[in-house]
């Protein structure tokens, strides 16, 4: 993946487009009217659910992932780190606003021997902070809070790995397919 045009892998039904659902957009509805969730929060929340039962599916398929689209694993993980950190970087930023930071890394970035998490634990800790000060939670428009995280992350440290990127813009798009619903 070197062409910045990121249509070459994220096309209609290309398995790097994490699926978005009508029970989905239902389920971030509920969270924001019943349960008094900002959307931009409530979008965060359910992507970041979606995004892990997603990163499952394509585990399953490395194989075949590598094959077509000629990747090998460390792309997968770059994919995966820029799918993921944005949405979890957005909810962790608001719950450590009322939680211990340990509890936060706990809950979001967990503990783990796996060197993909040990990097994402150790990312997170460095940028909740970071992230809590872009949060745009007064705007009603859940773009206006996404917008300045993901370009933060977009900029960050893994920034020059194209599948980071690609990861990067899949969420993206996928948030932007739930903020339009507001």
């Amino acid at each position: 993946m070197l062409d910045p045009n990121f249509d070459v892998v994220l096309y209609r039904d290309s398995p790097f487009v994490p699926p978005a659902t009508v029970q989905s957009a239902f389920v971030i509805a509920k969270m924001v009217t019943h349960e008094g969730f900002h959307p931009a929060i409530a979008i965060a929340t359910k992507l970041r659910d979606i995004f892990g039962e997603h990163l499952q599916f394509l585990d399953a398929q490395t194989g075949w992932l590598v094959e077509k689209f000629s990747v090998n694993q460390q792309d997968l993980d770059d994919y995966y780190f820029g799918l993921l950190l944005p949405v979890t970087l957005m909810t962790a930023a608001l719950m450590a606003r009322y939680n211990p930071m340990k509890n936060i890394l706990d809950h979001y970035f967990p503990l783990s021997e796996d060197p993909f998490f040990v990097e994402l634990r150790r990312y997170g800790s460095q940028n909740i902070p970071a992230v809590d000060n872009l949060l745009h939670l007064e705007s009603p428009n859940p773009m206006d809070t996404a917008e300045p995280v993901y370009r933060h992350c977009r900029f960050e440290v893994f920034s020059f790995t194209p599948w980071y990127q690609v990861g990067i813009e899949a969420g993206k798009r996928s948030y932007h397919q739930f903020a339009r619903l507001y």
